[in-house]
């Protein structure tokens, strides 16, 4: 395996972690009968977004940080 496949496969496990939540918090609140946030999904949530997070910073990947992305190029925009 390939340096760039590893970190690839490192940013799919990150998203499939993260998304696991919608479905933890699914399958529990339809078991309860009511909506609710279990434990497990501040885990998924935070280890998602912790392994997302080691992803964009590994690529260098300015997309990830929607925020960055528009606040620079407002700067550039009225710096012109």
């Amino acid at each position: 395996m390939s340096n760039d496949q590893l970190w690839l496969s490192v940013g799919l496990v990150g998203q499939a972690f993260f998304s696991m939540r919608f479905v933890v918090q699914w399958i529990v609140s339809e078991k309860r009968q009511e909506s609710v946030i279990p434990l497990s999904f501040w885990f998924f949530s935070i280890g998602g977004g912790l392994t997302l997070f080691t992803y964009a910073l590994h690529r260098l990947d300015p997309s990830s940080s929607s925020a960055r992305g528009r606040a620079s190029s407002c700067t550039r925009e009225t710096s012109i």
